[in-house]
């Protein structure tokens, strides 16, 4: 069962009611408006899902990363109403100017 002793060891993702069996958890605002989770112990089956889901308690373990890769489309007017830097359509025109090979 989750225990919130320190407000500051709780992000209020909600992912601890998301992932119980049994809906026991509840968000609920607290006096600031901030989301904590409530538990209802009578519902609570003690199934440990909400503490290994919480990313607070189980932080990511760091990892070497191999590569990184950035492209822009040249055309800024594509840019400009593009949320990938205009790489997607770029990338697309290319392969249907192929027949998709």
């Amino acid at each position: 069962m989750i225990t919130i002793t320190n407000k500051t060891d709780c992000g209020g993702c909600g992912a601890c009611a998301s992932r119980c069996v049994t809906s026991c958890i509840t968000m609920a605002p607290d006096e600031e408006g901030f989301n904590y989770p409530l538990v209802d112990t009578d519902k609570c089956i003690h199934c440990g899902l909400c503490e290994r889901v919480c990313p607070l308690l189980h932080k990511p373990q760091p990892h070497e990363i191999l590569a990184v890769i950035g492209c822009k489309n040249k055309n800024e007017a594509v840019r400009f109403v593009s949320s990938s830097g205009g790489f997607f359509s770029l990338a697309a025109e290319k392969i249907l100017g192929r027949q998709g090979t």
